[in-house]
């Protein structure tokens, strides 16, 4: 009444005074909040989670329409998103930790020891069952974080959340996390060294690990990557499409890191095979030129593959009295059944080294090639000694598998895949045919050629040489476009191609060579081999041993690649078996 009110501005007064008071009532409804939130510690469903924080953030709208200025809203939906970042957080470790236990019971399975009359998994198998189990585990936690974008809450359509927790938290924090940390991880194995210099994890899990990083840089990742963008950047906005090679580079800001790295460390090798072929031709070409009787090994096949059936027994041997030494770890899953003959033959130590020297990886292909084209060279200048010139159809065969040769040893890292590699040990059965079987017996051809001597027209020669050639355009173009598509599905040549997608995250060819038949480098490898038989004519069988010894290993081999991927892939190899139903010979087999 004396006017001292009057003075003053009462609604603003009364509204400062009001805010002061949800300030404070606020403030120690926060501090509960966020005291429960974080008792949230399981990775498990978020759907009470999501369903609170709605109402929370709900209460928080309805603050914000009754007090205008109030800075209540903003300071609760703070709380909002950072439980939804802390979420992550606890995913990510969720994640970290299931792959290390992942890790954990692949190696107790390596090095447990085969029972009698089980089949033990193979390599392909264990690497099969890490990346599904994995993959589904990043697919559940996915759909757990989905459960924040969900439509019917109110804080996910929000600019304010969305944008920075689906680009920022979900891909980036989330996903590209994780990643980054199977491959470092990854690379921390392949690193890690003993006490003599050796490494100290067990070359099965190096190849499996090497493996495991190769199949993410050419499918996984961008697997990942897309489907975290369809659920979570849909509405946002997703980055530009950019070639895989690079977004790995971006992925892996670790000095000097390459995920084929990983290869070379778990197989450490003197010298490429094709340099070994070089070399090898260099010291031959001195030799000849001095006056060295190639011939002489024409003159003594014999007695030369008696002596190296002997240096294969022998060194089996060897290597079989060093496993008995060697650590668990380090034994092969096929080599060790207890039985010492089966494990003898089989290989009983996975890649058996002396040093940084790995014996199985330079025997597997350099041996029994090199020595394969030195003796059709030798058939070639005792043909030479005996008639004065080589025949057109020692020529032929001498090219052909020359250039096979040269193919191999030039793509010599393709073998590091190989069941050979990856899953059988270094005993009798490998060293016998890399040393002896595969030197005198692919040489067949050549030796026929010598004691059965066949003129060839022009036209016959022409005819077989465009086999050869099919042959090998087709082996080589069916290799070229599936390893393309592995480490890079978006390069123009292969991004066009149709694919099915799988439960493990790769993806199968249905278009292209992949498409006309299952196996198309087994067509071409196997009409190769029938061009190297036939110009010694049709006169004798012994020249197309061979081509039925191949036949009859790829067709097995087949049969085997088939169950395989049956059990890797499931409905989806079902599916591609629908589209694409010829194995080998398409209309055929």
């Amino acid at each position: 009444q004396d006017g001292g009110l009057a003075s003053r501005d009462v609604p603003r007064m009364a509204s400062g005074k009001l805010m002061e008071f949800v300030d404070r009532l606020c403030s120690r409804y926060f501090s509960l909040v966020e005291q429960r939130i974080s008792a949230e510690k399981g990775v498990g469903d978020n759907s009470l989670l999501v369903r609170a924080l709605d109402r929370f953030h709900r209460r928080l709208q309805a603050v914000s329409k009754v007090l205008p200025g109030s800075g209540v809203p903003a300071r609760g939906t703070e709380i909002v998103a950072g439980a939804a970042r802390g979420r992550l957080r606890q995913y990510l470790a969720g994640l970290k930790s299931f792959y290390l236990d992942s890790l954990t019971d692949v190696r107790q399975a390596l090095s447990a020891p085969r029972i009698p009359g089980k089949e033990a998994p193979s390599l392909a198998e264990v690497l099969g069952g890490l990346s599904s189990a994995v993959l589904n585990q990043v697919k559940s936690v996915l759909a757990y974080v989905h459960l924040f974008t969900a439509k019917d809450v109110s804080f996910a359509s929000k600019a304010y959340f969305r944008g920075e927790f689906c680009s920022q938290g979900v891909r980036e924090g989330l996903v590209v996390g994780f990643i980054q940390f199977v491959c470092q991880s990854s690379q921390q194995f392949c690193e890690s060294v003993g006490e003599k210099g050796a490494p100290s994890t067990p070359p099965a899990l190096l190849l499996l690990l090497s493996r495991l990083c190769l199949d993410y840089e050419s499918s996984t990742i961008s697997y990942i990557l897309t489907l975290a963008d369809e659920q979570f950047l849909g509405q946002v906005g997703s980055q530009p499409p950019v070639c895989l090679a690079n977004k790995l580079r971006s992925l892996f800001p670790i000095p000097g890191f390459e995920l084929s790295v990983s290869v070379s460390l778990s197989l450490s090798v003197v010298s490429p095979g094709f340099s070994a072929l070089l070399i090898t031709g260099g010291i031959l070409s001195v030799a000849l030129h001095c006056g060295l009787p190639l011939g002489y090994i024409h003159d003594h096949m014999l007695p030369l593959a008696v002596s190296a059936g002997i240096i294969s027994l022998t060194l089996s041997l060897l290597l079989y009295l060093k496993s008995l030494c060697a650590p668990a770890s380090a034994i092969a899953p096929g080599g060790n059944t207890g039985n010492p003959l089966y494990d003898f033959f089989m290989g009983h130590e996975l890649n058996p080294r002396i040093g940084s020297f790995d014996l199985k990886y330079f025997c597997e292909l350099r041996p029994g090639l090199i020595g394969w084209v030195l003796i059709n060279l030798a058939m070639l200048m005792k043909e030479v000694e005996l008639r004065g010139s080589p025949s057109l159809a020692m020529i032929l065969v001498n090219a052909f598998q020359l250039l096979y040769v040269v193919d191999a040893l030039w793509n010599e890292e393709a073998v590091l895949t190989t069941m050979d590699i990856v899953q059988d040990g270094f005993g009798f059965m490998l060293a016998f045919g890399d040393l002896a079987w595969v030197p005198f017996t692919y040489s067949l051809q050549a030796h026929f050629l010598v004691t059965h001597p066949r003129e060839l027209s022009a036209l016959g020669a022409t005819a077989i040489a465009a086999l050869n050639a099919l042959g090998y355009f087709i082996f080589r173009r069916a290799n070229s476009e599936k390893n393309l598509f592995r480490r890079d599905p978006s390069a123009p040549r292969v991004s066009g191609l149709e694919t099915i997608a799988t439960a493990t995250g790769k993806r199968l060819l249905v278009s292209g060579w992949w498409g006309f038949v299952r196996h198309p480098n087994y067509l071409g490898d196997l009409m190769m081999a029938l061009a190297w038989s036939l110009p010694c004519g049709l006169s004798h069988l012994l020249p197309y041993f061979y081509v039925l010894y191949f036949a009859a290993l790829l067709v097995h081999r087949e049969a085997r690649d088939e169950r395989q991927c049956l059990r890797k892939y499931g409905l989806a190899w079902e599916r591609y078996c629908e589209r694409v139903p010829y194995r080998i010979i398409p209309y055929l087999y």
